[in-house]
């Protein structure tokens, strides 16, 4: 069963129309560059890339020391692209001005290169015909058009290994070694994005070895991959610096950190709750079966038994179809067999979406073939009509989708809504961005925000408006919760996530289902700006000058420590016994207001800080900004607590008040404005 000699290039009209489907799909991805935000961690990526980029000529190996294993063995070769490429058309060129937006364009040029790179390679299977059906199939796919732009590192892997394979099958049509040698450096890359690269010498191995017509080939072969490894060992060694010190001792220990991934979160699977490395072995099969329209998985569970007849009728065919098969199924069954983490939906198995859709596009044509001897013409084009209406069906889903084509469920699921109560939805976080905009146009200013899932990013909140803390004891005013499995174990408040006792003040919903939620702390409420306050008490004539402090030896309040007399409330950064070291202070006492009228308070602090005045939080300030209040104080003494807390690095802190509103000038609080009371005399 000798390869096909069929040609590559193929007739001029199929390339022109192969050309037609990527060109409309990058112009719709660049329409919509701006739809999509940031996911759950491109910082993770953007981060190692950056110092690839900037750093690694000054600081070398000894600058990865600050990064973790898993972030140092992620191969980096597509985050300098991102990197550079945001450096070049935000910073220098000023085409895009959106940074979110500018990290995104590599991704969707390598998306639609992806396209063009299915339809070459079903011209090289099968011709025309099957080509132009698996472009349309994986162009229409909702999840490949959902990690088309944000999906930093999957999406790259997908279109790089398929194109390393499809130059590895024609090196073995001609043997030439430039060929290899292309095929090797492209694979090369492929690993320097993720290690999923090492499954293409085992597909290749395993489909040489199902033909038995190339047993006097295998010198040839044996010899080409020989020369592809060393094309791909330099290619690696080009674009991953840190390979080039102790490459095997680096190889070994990539393989070492995915096998052992540290992450092992709350996955939620056909309604329940199980860690992502004890997540069933069928996680795959199954979701790539809810996670794709049902008119593409049924061609491509077609194809299946249409390909074991064209092994039986010995058909050219076949060596095609073996291929591809062994393309889908042993990334599968490699991730199944090793143990590692399943999670985040169909996101780990984007390299298999361009062989479904292959096989798709094959079986689409077989069943025209068979449907044009067998009944005729008439039932042929009846049957092109239907797929025609199935797949317009499949796009105007995507439309209604946009962009959210990530939580694409099919009826297995129940669509999208009844997928809820069975799967994870927005695992990548695509609504932050929805949910982002909407708090920045009706949250209050200064609402301390709590982001119950620990994401690296949340760039498109306003932060000169809103602030994030890091836990409930820091008084968030409002949580959001995206809705994923994680929350069993991150959701401060505990209980069902998935049917909240309260009602959230808003929700990101797509086909009825809540993708986000946001909730309120009302009893977290601050006292309004410009609220009135009346004295806890008259002015004592047994004040003494200063808060009592009390000194905690961790930064929540949990280990009581010295006393101390608090006379200013106030230390400068870069002098103080407190900087670099968990710590808390609370400080308790009266202040008094000599005059009444308008008084505004400015607190800045490195890290928490809240003024209580009369039991009720005045000023909250989180870490490393500066918050202004303004009251109307009676002229007496109010009840006074401060809580200042420092976790680790600089100890900052400043609060100051004055009278007056509108640009208020303000000092340093300090005594004989903050007092307490002397301990009443002893009796005779």
């Amino acid at each position: 069963m000798a390869v096909e000699a069929r040609p590559l290039r193929g007739p001029a009209w199929a390339r022109l129309l192969g050309a037609i489907v990527p060109l409309v799909f990058l112009a719709v991805s660049l329409a919509t560059l701006h739809d999509y935000g940031e996911t759950w961690d491109e910082q993770f990526d953007q981060n190692i890339g950056r110092f690839y980029w900037h750093e690694w000529s000054k600081e070398g190996l000894k600058g990865l020391e600050r990064f973790i294993s898993l972030q140092r063995n992620y191969g980096p070769f597509f985050d300098i692209v991102i990197v550079a490429t945001h450096d070049i058309v935000a910073d220098r060129l000023k085409w895009v001005t959106d940074g979110v937006a500018a990290h995104h364009l590599p991704v969707a040029l390598v998306s639609t290169a992806a396209l063009w790179v299915v339809f070459r390679f079903g011209m090289a299977l099968w011709g025309a015909g099957p080509a132009l059906v698996a472009q349309l199939l994986l162009a229409l796919m909702p999840q490949f058009i959902g990690h088309s732009q944000n999906n930093l590192k999957d999406t790259p892997l997908m279109t790089f290994f398929m194109l390393s394979l499809l130059l590895a099958h024609r090196a073995l049509r001609d043997g030439r070694a430039w060929r290899w040698a292309l095929a090797g450096a492209v694979a090369g890359l492929t690993y320097a994005i993720k290690l999923h690269a090492l499954f293409l010498p085992v597909i290749l191995v395993l489909w040489q070895i199902g033909d038995r017509s190339r047993s006097a080939r295998w010198k040839k072969t044996f010899v080409g991959l020989l020369a592809a490894g060393a094309s791909a060992f330099l290619a690696i060694l080009v674009v991953w610096p840190y390979y080039r010190h102790a490459p095997l001792a680096r190889f070994l220990e990539t393989l070492r950190t995915f096998s052992n991934h540290e992450y092992n979160e709350y996955v939620f699977y056909l309604g329940r709750h199980v860690r992502a490395h004890e997540v069933p072995w069928h996680f795959p099969f199954v979701m790539l079966g809810v996670n794709t329209p049902l008119i593409m998985v049924l061609l491509f569970l077609a194809a299946f038994p249409l390909a074991i007849s064209a092994w039986r009728r010995r058909s050219p065919e076949e060596e095609g179809l073996r291929l591809v098969i062994l393309w889908f199924f042993i990334p599968i069954l490699v991730q199944i067999a090793s143990g590692a983490i399943k999670l985040d939906g169909v996101r780990h198995y984007l390299l298999v979406l361009p062989a479904m859709a292959l096989l798709g596009g094959w079986a689409a044509r077989e069943i025209w073939r068979r449907l044009a001897d067998g009944a005729g013409q008439w039932a042929a084009l009846a049957w092109g009509g239907i797929l025609a209406v199935a797949l317009g069906a499949v796009l105007r889903t995507d439309v209604r989708l946009h962009p959210y084509e990530v939580v694409f469920f099919n009826r297995l699921a129940g669509g999208t809504r009844g997928a809820r109560e069975k799967f994870e939805l927005d695992y990548w976080g695509v609504s932050f961005k929805q949910a982002a905009e909407w708090m920045n146009a009706n949250l209050p200013e200064g609402s301390r925000l709590l982001l119950t899932v620990q994401a690296q990013h949340f760039l498109h909140v306003d932060s000169s408006r809103l602030r994030f803390v890091s836990g409930k004891q820091r008084r968030p005013n409002y949580k959001i919760n995206l809705v994923r499995g994680i929350l069993k174990s991150n959701d401060p408040d505990g209980g069902d996530y998935l049917h909240p006792n309260e009602k959230p003040i808003y929700a990101v919903t797509v086909d009825g289902a809540n993708l986000l939620e946001v909730f309120e702390y009302g009893e977290n409420r601050d006292l309004a700006d410009g609220a009135a306050l009346e004295p806890a008490r008259p002015v004592s004539p047994r004040l003494e000058p200063g808060l009592e402090g009390l000194e905690y030896g961790d930064a929540d309040f949990g280990k009581p420590g010295p006393r101390f007399s608090w006379t200013r409330l106030a230390f400068d950064c870069a002098s103080n016994p407190y900087a670099d070291r968990a710590v808390s202070l609370r400080g308790r006492g009266l202040l008094v207001v000599e005059r009444a009228g308008a008084y505004t308070f400015e607190i800045h602090s490195d890290d928490d800080t809240i003024l209580w005045l009369n039991g009720k939080a005045a000023v909250a300030n989180p870490s490393m900004v500066s918050t202004r209040r303004r009251f109307r104080l009676g002229a007496g003494a109010y009840d006074l607590t401060l809580e200042y807390r420092n976790e680790v690095g600089a100890a900052c802190l400043s609060v100051a008040w004055g009278p007056g509103e509108e640009n208020a000038t303000v000092s340093v609080l300090a005594a004989p404005a903050i007092a307490h009371e002397a301990p009443a005399a002893a009796g005779p």
